[in-house]
């Protein structure tokens, strides 16, 4: 039926038109989608740029075609802070016209001084936020070299790092191994499903572990994880006690050791 822009914080989608329904994913404020059908209660059913479906509510989108439709002709910055607000002028005390999360992408405008930067919403309107909590979109990442691009990858994980586990969640607001894995390629430029990491012909190719790197995807029975080097891992975990983004040992040896982890790897994934 057409695309659309979220324009909300983060746009839950389920397994059916209902918040007692499972999370499965979330989409970013900015993000575009492709609405599939629209149902009379206020729900659609759409698809992702990262190619995940699902029912979101209407009121998380920009209903407006031709507004959505000026949003996507314009280079983008994203959000690199944790969460952040957009003000109506540029000054800390000035009211909030929206909010996003790391990931969620605006268009800059300009520079308005002490810090501040003029930028773009999704609703067609215009704010305001420091310059310091943005950063460009990436468009191609083989610019970078093959150290730098998996240095990036484990800086980047390690970001999340202290979020609470969400299922289904991609954001530092609660997020789950695989959107943890999804967002940390992302923001470096990559696309990689959330759920179907090491398809045919998709970002990440197949490696043993013989030949794992820095910035390579572990894949564990039920979750996955970026791993650091020297035996570390940084994942999202539902364990008891251990609850959220955290960093792990593959070593039995150290204290941090996930033995129901490091002896279930199923699969490592490479850019390289």
């Amino acid at each position: 039926m057409g695309l659309s822009n979220v324009i909300t914080d983060i746009a839950p989608l389920y397994e059916r038109p209902s918040v007692e329904s499972v999370r499965t994913d979330e989409v970013l404020y900015g993000m575009t989608v492709q609405i599939i059908q629209e149902s009379e209660t206020g729900w659609c059913y759409l698809r992702t740029e990262h190619g995940t479906e699902g029912y979101t509510p209407l009121a998380c989108l920009e209903r407006n075609a031709d507004v959505a439709a000026a949003w996507r002709k314009y280079p983008k910055v994203t959000v690199l802070a944790p969460y952040i607000d957009v003000q109506k002028k540029p000054a800390t005390a000035a009211p909030r016209v929206a909010s996003l999360t790391r990931g969620g992408i605006l268009v800059q405008l300009g520079t308005a001084g002490e810090g501040f930067v003029k930028v773009g919403l999704a609703n067609g309107g215009v704010g305001y936020t420091r310059s310091s909590y943005l950063g460009e979109v990436i468009a191609d990442w083989k610019t970078l070299s093959e150290a730098d691009m998996r240095w990036n990858l484990v800086e980047t994980a390690l970001s999340y790092n202290g979020a609470a586990y969400r299922t289904g969640g991609r954001s530092p607001l609660g997020i789950d191994g695989a959107g943890l894995v999804a967002m940390t390629y992302l923001l470096n430029g990559v696309s990689v499903p959330r759920e179907v990491f090491l398809k045919p012909g998709g970002a990440l190719g197949s490696v043993k572990r013989d030949a794992l790197d820095e910035g390579d995807v572990l894949f564990f029975r039920e979750s996955a994880g970026v791993y650091m080097g020297d035996g570390k891992f940084v994942h999202a975990t539902d364990r008891a006690g251990e609850e959220g983004v955290t960093v792990n040992s593959l070593r039995p040896k150290d204290g941090d050791y996930r033995e129901d982890l490091a002896a279930h790897i199923v699969a490592i994934g490479s850019l390289f």
